[in-house]
């Protein structure tokens, strides 16, 4: 039985890379986004320099002062991850102090400073609720832009308090949300995550922005949109031992939400940038986890069906010229006359195959080649096939095409032999008394062991060895796939150990045990008999192959006659 076609992504691919397309930001979106970033951190410089320059001389003053001294000002969220979409342009900058942020900073000093420095470009609004300044701008595209204060102390506080330990220094009054401060250290470790780990990895960002467009659009994918996507898409992905194009990216991570990785009894999605051991994926509920674990499974199973559908009607018939190809590579067609009016040429080719030469006149050069290879093949004991203009077009000619249709004056042998394989070959291999090799040595001796000894190449280039011991000595054959192989391995093994023997001696043994009365219908028969019952799709297929060698098969037999 032919294996399964092998699992590619194209069209996947190309889905992806369009709807990727669609979701991206353009230009304009991008550079206004630029440019409104650079403005706003060198007017955060400008601040900390306008600071630094108002620091009280005298010690009283000293601890008030140190408390407004900025550190810098850092990249956080979609705009340092790069996953800003289409009219979700969220932007997000953390402003690093030396001590915990007050909203006196916030209030009296950071936002009266700052807002002389926008030139009316932005509309600047305090938030202590939020610990941060939010800006907007006043001309299109509009934009939205948090900065938010934090400083490292905060986590040092919280971390000694829960320790137990006696705290040097009492924090201000006036000091911003401990929580806020928490989360805005937390998206800068995210941040740096995600440029160590994320961006290197093929077309992780890719599958992030197409599924934060989807937690958008669709309400039950909505509460994965965030810090725990962004892991569940790198563990999937780096995982893989091999690189993975856009559409199998897509499809691992869903594969691997299906799997029921969010379940509150799965593994969950730990965060690395944590000191404890957490889940990312903790903020949803059990409800919430179920209806994202199904929709991926549905959606799995959709992309699956699709696939599998469109690979399994893949098969087109090769013509006479791909199988002479297959069979004697390099054959050099030479015309040899042109002969007739302009309107009805006639034009005869020729070609030399193994020191014999053969002509065959057509009505164009295509015709007399087609001609021509089928005296060779008919010469060489080969079948012909029959002639079909789209096959020749979409297969290439190193006779990989199949041949569903094919058949010769005496391939009722092979056909017989395995129906199912003989509809997916350029071409039969037969010895010199025309039958299947494999059929002819299991007459000679029977219940032979064939062995497949290597696999060269990758992918749908393939080379297999296949090896068969008969009388103590082994003999092996190549080829593209496994039948043909097997059928070289066959004829190596009749060559050297029957090199002899005779039509009359084959016929003699096909009597003992007596054969099936060869009529029209056997070929039908005997390909049907190959297939068991878990194969329906292949046996319809090789049901129309094997009744389309009825009408050629007739006319070959009543033009040797």
């Amino acid at each position: 039985m032919k294996p399964p076609p092998q699992r590619t992504f194209i069209n996947e691919d190309r889905h992806v890379n369009a709807k990727h397309t669609s979701v991206y930001p353009s230009p304009e979106e991008l550079q206004a986004v630029q440019n409104m970033v650079s403005q706003i951190e060198q007017g955060l410089k400008a601040v900390s320099d306008w600071l630094d320059e108002q620091e009280p001389a005298n010690g009283a003053s000293q601890s008030e002062g140190s408390a407004t001294k900025l550190k810098g000002v850092l990249r956080v969220g979609l705009v340092a991850k790069g996953l800003l979409l289409k009219q979700d342009l969220d932007l997000e900058l953390v402003l690093l102090c030396s001590n915990a942020p007050t909203s006196t900073v916030l209030t009296k000093h950071l936002l009266l400073f700052f807002q002389t420095q926008t030139d009316d470009e932005y509309v600047v609004t305090p938030s202590a609720a939020d610990a941060a300044i939010l800006v907007k701008t006043v001309k299109e595209p509009v934009l939205n832009l948090q900065i938010h204060l934090t400083s490292p102390m905060v986590r040092e506080q919280t971390e000694k308090e829960g320790s137990g330990e006696s705290q040097s220094t009492s924090a201000p009054p006036d000091t911003l949300d401990r929580q806020k401060c928490l989360a805005s250290l937390a998206a800068l470790r995210h941040a740096k995550w995600f440029q160590a780990k994320v961006n290197n990895l093929q077309s992780c960002v890719i599958v992030i922005r197409i599924l934060r467009d989807l937690c958008a659009r669709i309400p039950t994918w909505a509460p994965l949109k965030g810090w725990a996507l962004e892991l569940l898409c790198e563990k999937a992905l780096s995982t893989s031992d091999r690189p993975m194009g856009p559409g199998e990216s897509l499809r691992r991570v869903l594969e691997c939400l299906a799997s029921g990785i969010l379940l509150e009894d799965g593994p969950g999605v730990a965060d690395p940038c944590e000191r404890e051991s957490m889940d990312a994926s903790g903020h949803l509920t059990r409800q919430q986890r179920e209806d994202i674990t199904q929709s991926a499974q549905v959606q799995t199973s959709i992309t699956r069906t699709v696939r599998v559908c469109v690979a399994e009607f893949r098969v087109e018939p090769a013509n006479a010229l791909m199988k002479l190809n297959q069979l004697r590579p390099g054959i050099l067609y030479r015309l040899i006359s042109q002969t007739g009016p302009d309107h009805t040429p006639q034009f005869t080719m020729a070609i030399e195959v193994d020191g014999a030469s053969y002509e065959a006149t057509g009505s164009s050069k295509r015709s007399a080649k087609l001609l021509v290879a089928q005296k060779a093949l008919q010469a060489l004991g080969m079948s012909t096939g029959s002639e079909t203009k789209a096959a020749s077009q979409s297969q290439g000619a190193d006779g990989s095409a199949t041949a569903a249709g094919d058949t010769g004056t005496e391939g009722e042998g092979s056909a017989g032999e395995d129906g199912s394989e003989s509809a997916l070959q350029g071409g039969p291999i037969l010895t010199k008394h025309g039958k299947n090799p494999v059929m002819e040595l299991n007459e000679k001796r029977r219940s032979l062991k064939y062995e497949v000894v290597a696999v060269k190449g990758r992918f749908n280039d393939k080379t297999f060895t296949i090896e068969v011991e008969v009388d103590g000595q082994k003999f092996q054959g190549s080829g593209s796939n496994k039948k043909l192989a097997k059928a070289n391995a066959a004829l190596a093994a009749l060559e050297k150990l029957f090199p002899y023997s005779s039509v009359s001696d084959s016929l003699k043994k096909k009597r003992f045990p007596p054969v099936v009365k060869k009529t029209d219908a056997a070929p039908l028969r005997s390909a049907l008999s190959c297939f068991s019952a878990p194969h329906t799709h292949t046996c319809t297929l090789s049901r129309r192959s094997v009744a389309g060698m009825t009408d050629v098969e007739t006319i070959t037999h009543s033009a040797s006659d």
